[in-house]
């Protein structure tokens, strides 16, 4: 018997789509193909698993810095994705299954997000 904790599907592409420009701060989700799973399948040993994440690049275009403008939101709260890992999920499976995390990615309250202050917004591509 193999006992595994292993992501088992992720996303290949996260998009935010075009975000309007706008004299306040526009917050945007990110919207995902694919799903994001984890199954843990180690029987009596399970424990519980985290998913990190981390900004890898910057998001920028020619003349602007997005540097702390990603985050990660959870109902416990949002998280700051800098080139660190970021603890981002935490959960224990009571029985062997798969636990798809990105079901609860709804566009309004939980996953990937991206907050522009008016004064990184900009006009085109």
């Amino acid at each position: 018997m193999r006992l595994l904790r292993n992501i088992t599907d992720r996303h290949s592409k996260i998009e935010f789509g075009q975000v309007p420009v706008s004299n306040k701060c526009v917050t945007k989700f990110g919207q995902a193909t694919g799903n994001l799973t984890v199954s843990d399948t180690r029987g009596s040993k399970k424990d519980t698993w985290t998913i990190t994440s981390r900004e890898k690049e910057v998001l920028t275009s020619v003349d602007n810095s997005l540097a702390g403008c990603l985050s990660y939101q959870t109902s416990g709260g949002e998280i700051l994705l800098f080139e660190s890992m970021q603890i981002v999920e935490s959960v224990k499976l009571e029985m062997d299954s798969e636990e798809v995390i990105s079901d609860d990615w709804n566009g309004k309250d939980h996953g990937l997000k991206v907050a522009l202050p008016v004064e990184k917004q900009r006009i085109g591509n």
